[in-house]
C-alpha cells in the first residue's frame, strides 16, 4: 500500500510537470465558414488521459487503506455531502440538456469532474505542500524557455508534440505589441496565449514567494532564487497589464500580512527586490513595449480596447434569455451566433471575464452555489494562512480580465490546483 501510494504521489508531480502542455486529440473538429472553431471542437487532452490513470490508482489505493468501520461513525456528515452533490448534479444535468450544443456541454462537464477529482486526489494523497510547490515550479520553468525564447527569437514555433501552433508578429490576429518599429510578439510558452501563460507564471511567483522560507537546504533554496529570477523575467515578456498588475498589487498585500514575521519579511522583501530589478531593467531594454501598453494609444491597443468594450455588449444578449439556468456549459460561444450571425469564427469566443462568461453558461442560480463553495472554502479552510487567501484573490482578480480560468481544460486544472495547494496547505499548518 505505501508502494502504491509512492506512486501516485509521483504520478501527481509528474501531472502538474505536464499541466501547460496542449497536446490532444481532436477527435470532432468544428469549422465556421472552412475556418476552425476551438469553442465548438471536441478533444480529449493527453493530461487527461494521465489524471484518469492517476484516479484510478487513487480509488485503488481508497479501496484498500480505508477504516470503514470509521466511515459507518461519519455516516450524517457524508449524507449531507452527497445530498449537495445530487443536487449539484442534477442542476447540471438540466443545464447541458437545454443546452444548444449538449456534445460541448458534456465535455466541459466532464472537465469539471475531473477538476473535483483532483482536489480529492490531493485531500487523499496528501502529497508535502513544498514538493507540490516545487513540480509546479519545474512546470513554470520549462515554461519560461519557451518564452524568453519566443520573446527573443520573434516567432513561436509549432510542434504537435507539444500542442503547440506557429505564430508570426506579421501575421494577422497574432498576439503583438505595435510600435513605431514594428509589431512585437507576446509570448505564448506552450500555452494557447500570453493572457494564458502570465496568470500561470504569476501564481507560481507567488507560490515561491511562500515557499522561499520554507527550504530545507541550500539546494531549495538556491532553486527558489533562481526560478523567481527567470519566472519574473518570462512573465514579463507576455506584457500582461492585468497580470503584471496582480503581481505587483498582490505581492505588497502578502508583504503586510507577514510583516510580523521577521524570516518571512526579509525574505519576502528580497524577492521584491529582485522583482522590481527585473520590472526595471525589462522597462529600460524595451521602454517603447512598455510605453505603449501603458498608454494604450497605439491603433492596435484601441482596436483590443474597443473589442472588449463590444465584448461586454454581446454578454448581455447571451444572458438575457439564459439567465436563469445558463446558456449550457461551454456554449458561449456557441450562443454567441446567434448574437452577432455569419461572422468569422475567429470572432465566436468568451467575453474577457471569466465570472461572466461562468454566469451566461450556468446561470445564476449556478454562479451564486460556486461563489458560496469559495467563500465556504474561504472561511474554512483559506483565511488561517495569508498565501491562501492570497492566491484565492489574485485568482479572483484576474478572472476579471481573462476567460480561459472557465472555459479551457488548463483553466479549470489550474484552479483545482489551487484549490488543492490551499487546502493541504491548511492542513500543514494546523499540524505546525
Amino acid at each position: 500500500m505505501k508502494t502504491l501510494k509512492q506512486v501516485i504521489t509521483y504520478l501527481i508531480y509528474f501531472f502538474i510537470i505536464l499541466i501547460p502542455l496542449q497536446t490532444r486529440w481532436i477527435y470532432k473538429s468544428a469549422t465556421i465558414k472552412s475556418e476552425y472553431f476551438e469553442y465548438a471542437s471536441l478533444s480529449l487532452y493527453g493530461t487527461e488521459i494521465l489524471l484518469g490513470l492517476i484516479a484510478l490508482l487513487s480509488i485503488i489505493y481508497f479501496l484498500i487503506s480505508v477504516d470503514w468501520s470509521k466511515m459507518k461513525e461519519n455516516n450524517k456528515n457524508r449524507y449531507k455531502r452527497f445530498g449537495v452533490f445530487a443536487v449539484f448534479l442534477a442542476f447540471f444535468i438540466i443545464n447541458i440538456l437545454l443546452a444548444a450544443n449538449q456534445e460541448v456541454a458534456w465535455q466541459k462537464f466532464s472537465w469539471l469532474i475531473s477538476a473535483l477529482a483532483f482536489v480529492g486526489i490531493l485531500l487523499l494523497i496528501r502529497p508535502k505542500v513544498i514538493n507540490l510547490g516545487i513540480a509546479f515550479t519545474i512546470s513554470a520553468l520549462a515554461q519560461s524557455y519557451f518564452a524568453i525564447n519566443q520573446f527573443m527569437e520573434q516567432k513561436v514555433i509549432a510542434n504537435k508534440w507539444l500542442g503547440m501552433a506557429a505564430h508570426n508578429p506579421e501575421t494577422l490576429g497574432t498576439p503583438v505589441i505595435e510600435t513605431a518599429n514594428g509589431r512585437w510578439l507576446r509570448t505564448f510558452g506552450t500555452l494557447s496565449g500570453p493572457n494564458v501563460l502570465a496568470p500561470f507564471l504569476v501564481i507560481t511567483l507567488f507560490l515561491i514567494i511562500y515557499l522561499y522560507p520554507k527550504a530545507r537546504t541550500k539546494r531549495e533554496n538556491r532553486f527558489f532564487l533562481l526560478s523567481f529570477v527567470i519566472i519574473a523575467i518570462a512573465a514579463m515578456t507576455t506584457l500582461s497589464k492585468a497580470a503584471i498588475l496582480a503581481l505587483i498589487l498582490f505581492s505588497i498585500i502578502y508583504g503586510f500580512f507577514v510583516r510580523k514575521d521577521k524570516v518571512k519579511t526579509e525574505k519576502t522583501t528580497k524577492l521584491s527586490l529582485i522583482l522590481l530589478f527585473v520590472i526595471v531593467i525589462f522597462t529600460v531594454s524595451y521602454p517603447s513595449l512598455i510605453v505603449t501598453r501603458l498608454t494604450g494609444t497605439s491603433r492596435l491597443e484601441q482596436q483590443s480596447y474597443e473589442e472588449r468594450i463590444d465584448q461586454y455588449s454581446e454578454f448581455k444578449q447571451v444572458v438575457k434569455n439564459n439567465w436563469f439556468w445558463g446558456a449550457g456549459l461551454g456554449n458561449y460561444a456557441i450562443e454567441l451566433q446567434k448574437v452577432k450571425p455569419n461572422q468569422e469564427a475567429w470572432t465566436y469566443q468568451p467575453i474577457h471575464n471569466a465570472w461572466l462568461v461562468m454566469l451566461a453558461e450556468i446561470g445564476l442560480v449556478g454562479t451564486l452555489c460556486l461563489i458560496a463553495s469559495l467563500v465556504w472554502a474561504y472561511t474554512k479552510k483559506f483565511k488561517t494562512n495569508a498565501i491562501n487567501l492570497i492566491l484565492l484573490a489574485s485568482l479572483s482578480f484576474m478572472a476579471l480580465f481573462y476567460h480561459f480560468w472557465w472555459s479551457l481544460w488548463f483553466g479549470l486544472i489550474f484552479i483545482a490546483f489551487i484549490i488543492g495547494f490551499s487546502i493541504l496547505n491548511h492542513f500543514e499548518n494546523k499540524k505546525s
